[in-house]
């Protein structure tokens, strides 16, 4: 019992750690993986405590319920870390590609219309004239008009968009609220020029 709990755990660690990726391909369905294996994790936990009666199964009992109490309460925070991990793998693969097109696209902006997506190098991205010149890269797991990406922002104003609340005339004003033809809900940094903006 012992083993199948240690076996459930660690495809529970892997769930976590891979949940952002199976939301941005999987969307809704993404939460069905989930569901078996907390289903699974009640089952070991029901036989567990049924077995702790049993002087001689006790112990191994105890272990394989234990096991599972720290693995369902470890899940939400590795699922956090793997969401970290995520943005932060994506971002380190493409942001060479990220700055050859932030160089290529001043020159294609007055070819293009503003907002629009366009897909190059394998990424879409659309570019904001400002000034100052910004470029969007769309990200993995949008729907319609909600998604994320990675933006670059050479004056760093996106990150005021933080400091409002959502749906008040300050909001719905302020200047980074409608760039890239959106409404922008939440900004935060990536790296020293680029930031992780959600759009609505």
């Amino acid at each position: 019992m012992t083993r199948a709990a240690s076996s459930w755990a660690v495809s529970g660690a892997a769930l976590a750690l891979t949940q952002r990726v199976l939301e941005e391909h999987l969307w809704v369905v993404a939460s069905l993986p989930l569901l078996v294996w907390a289903i699974g994790g009640l089952v070991l936990l029901g036989i567990a405590l049924s077995k702790v009666r049993s002087a001689p199964s006790r112990p191994q009992a105890l272990r394989a319920g234990g096991i599972v109490l720290a693995a369902l309460i470890l899940f939400f925070p590795t699922t956090s870390v793997g969401a970290w991990a995520t943005e932060r793998l994506r971002f380190m693969r493409d942001r060479s590609t990220y700055e050859r097109i932030v160089a290529e696209a001043r020159d294609k902006m007055a070819r293009t219309s503003p907002h629009a997506f366009l897909e190059e190098h394998g990424l879409n991205y659309a570019v904001d004239p400002g000034p100052p010149f910004r470029v969007a890269f769309l990200w993995p797991g949008g729907i319609l008009d909600n998604w994320c990406g990675a933006v670059f922002d050479p004056s760093g104003e996106v990150m005021g968009i933080n400091e409002l609340a959502l749906g008040t005339t300050a909001w719905r004003n302020h200047r980074t609220t409608r760039l890239f033809g959106g409404d922008m809900t939440s900004c935060r940094p990536l790296d020293e020029l680029y930031y992780l903006c959600c759009f609505t």
